[in-house]
């Protein structure tokens, strides 16, 4: 049951009413209300300055949210011939989000304001709302003691398992259905879509200043509300480097500064692209913008963090550095500000690019890393455990690596065959100490390859161990070491000294975290450690032994399973005594993981 009665004669209407879009309100699930009976108000309604309207809600404890009303125009879509249509549906209106967490009534009381005046109370509402048909975990957030990993509210640990997914094809919404499924049933939980021209940007495009594109921000609710549905957790990216480019790339476009909204051309404020983070017109237009995606956004589960921007370094022949950090500080602090369900921050860049600058600023909460391989020499699992130990070093806070491939320039299929590169990623990176896994940007080829089981091979592995509590940090490991180089010989020399894509086995490369008293292991046979080898059509067995330090004194069970595929290769158990496990590994390929656990008591 609801019931509402809002004074509106602030807005020159009758009474108003709030009406559920849903069948049914339930606590954990996002819900969305019209505020009917309100209409086309006076003024500008993406404004604030010239009509605010917020819903402060109060849950049966008590405890309050205040959250932005956005203006919302509805649509339906249609599939027809591969292409997604979409038709506007009735007149657009006031909306309002939030998740309840807990069953019961709740009350809303709204505040109005007009012409830039100080908002007030303008009436109140009920809404019962139905208990939960499933356990709720509330929203993301930085685990806030080894601050490594991210956690749900209830301190459900959430190590990412993911890859980017920016933008459909001409599928549009139709392509997330399928995509996000897939995710899913592959143990999927986190995924990156980008607010830029070509998808989901509601302020990038020639007449949208304060004009906010409804169509776009209509497919960024569907994708996000899938995305919940599903369990997958968004990084959404504001806006990427390209809004400054006044010059093709070497993609043939992305050059869209002539015509951004903000710029002077389009009867914005900024003359220069530097002035969109200088210029106070500039700041108060993408405050506004914050508000209104605040509003529209905030409250939905699937809502991971907020990305500033994509790869900003790209641009920065045409932007001062230092303006650009001040400015992510200052608006990470007003979006901290607004945003009362408390989403993490971060931003990018491209080209392996640290900036120590700006992962120093206080109010973005995690670090990122873009990595693209073609250009790294080094093996893989050594770069990514030193970049990862580096930067966990230096930031004390989580990162991930938000990018990844074995090159920019396509999906790297001909020098990554055999998804070498892809799969060693993906477990590197989850077991090297970063949030998750590396994160792939060549999406499309996820399904044409069959890649998903690469991800739920990861999945199981961890499933059950509680790993990504603060409890779980990089464990030592080591295996029989390689020759010593050769001082002054050339890489060609030292590999085939070391064997490299050779029959000689020399063992392989331990990555491994634990809790004490769980270790989960990833080993590489070092002659075929992306980019070494690569291109070996049948790569040779692998045996090898492992000694691992850190575990509890006591019986181990040990279950030895291949990366690919999640089948079990060999089991076996084992003593850790005066603070070391030492184990030998079945005959393996490639690569090989291990899972060890205390033993069952008789």
């Amino acid at each position: 049951m609801l019931s509402c009665l809002l004074i509106a004669g602030a807005l020159g209407l009758g009474s108003l009413s709030l009406e559920p879009m849903d069948a049914e309100v339930r606590a954990g699930r996002c819900c969305e209300f019209r505020i009917a009976g309100a209409g086309q108000p006076p003024g500008n309604p993406f404004d604030p300055d010239a009509i605010l309207l917020d819903a402060v809600f109060s849950d049966p404890a008590g405890k309050t949210v205040r959250i932005p009303a956005f203006w919302k125009q509805e649509f339906t879509r249609a599939l027809t011939d591969e292409r997604e249509t979409l038709q506007s549906v009735g007149e657009p209106g006031w909306h309002v989000r939030f998740t309840p967490w807990e069953s019961g009534t709740h009350h809303c009381d709204f505040l109005l304001g007009q012409g830039g005046a100080a908002p007030s109370p303008a009436g109140s509402a009920t809404v019962e709302v139905l208990a939960a048909q499933a356990p709720m975990h509330g929203y993301i957030r930085v685990e806030p003691q080894s601050k490594r990993f991210l956690q749900y509210n209830d301190g459900t640990p959430m190590p990412l398992l993911g890859s980017n997914l920016c933008w459909p094809g001409g599928r549009g919404t139709y392509d997330y259905d399928d995509w996000l499924s897939a995710f899913s049933n592959a143990g999927m939980n986190f995924t990156r879509l980008w607010m830029w021209p070509l998808a989901f940007g509601i302020e990038v495009m020639p007449g949208e200043r304060l004009n906010y594109n409804q169509t776009q921000a209509w497919r960024l609710d569907h994708a996000m509300g899938v995305a919940a549905e599903k369990g997958v957790g968004v990084m959404l990216c504001i806006d990427f480097h390209g809004i400054f480019q006044d010059e093709k790339d070497m993609w043939g476009g992305n050059d869209y500064w002539p015509t951004h909204p903000y710029n002077q051309t389009q009867g914005g404020p900024c003359a220069k692209q530097n002035d969109f983070f200088t210029n106070p017109d500039a700041r108060k237009l993408y405050e506004k913008r914050l508000r209104y995606m605040v509003g529209r956004y905030g409250a939905y589960p699937s809502l991971l963090c907020w990305e500033f921007f994509n790869e900003i370094n790209n641009v920065y022949s045409k932007l001062k550095r230092d303006d650009v950090v001040r400015w992510h500080g200052d608006m990470a602090n007003v979006l901290h500000g607004m945003d009362p369900f408390h989403h993490p921050l971060t931003t990018s860049f491209g080209g392996k690019v640290e900036d120590r600058k700006m992962w120093e600023v206080p109010a973005l909460d995690f670090t990122q890393y873009h990595l693209y391989y073609d250009s790294v020499r080094k093996g893989l699992g050594p770069y990514v455990v030193e970049t990862a130990q580096r930067f966990a070093e230096r930031y004390r806070r989580p990162m991930v690596i938000g990018e990844f491939g074995a090159t920019y320039k396509n999906d790297g299929h001909e020098l990554d065959p055999n998804d070498w590169c892809l799969r060693q990623g993906l477990w590197t990176g989850l077991l090297a100490g970063t949030a998750g896994t590396v994160m792939p940007w060549w999406w499309e080829g996820l399904q044409t390859h069959n890649r998903y089981r690469l991800w739920s091979s990861l999945s199981n592995f961890i499933k059950d161990t509680g790993f990504g509590s603060a409890a779980w940090y990089p464990a030592v490991a080591a295996t029989p070491p390689e020759p010593a180089p050769v001082p002054g010989a050339s890489e060609a020399d030292r590999d085939a000294a070391s064997g490299v894509g050779q029959d000689r086995n020399l063992g392989a490369d331990p990555i491994a975290m634990t809790d004490g008293r769980t270790a989960l292991v990833y080993l590489v046979d070092r002659r075929y450690e992306y980019p070494h080898g690569h291109g070996v059509a049948e790569p040779q067995p692998c045996e090898t032994t492992l000694t691992l330090k850190g575990l509890a004194e006591g019986a181990y069970e040990v279950t030895w399973s291949d990366p690919e595929t999640g089948t079990v290769t060999g089991s076996a158990s084992a003593e850790c005594h005066g603070g070391k496990l030492e184990l030998a590994s079945p005959s393996f390929h490639v690569d090989a993981a291990v899972r060890i656990v205390p033993a069952k008591k008789p």
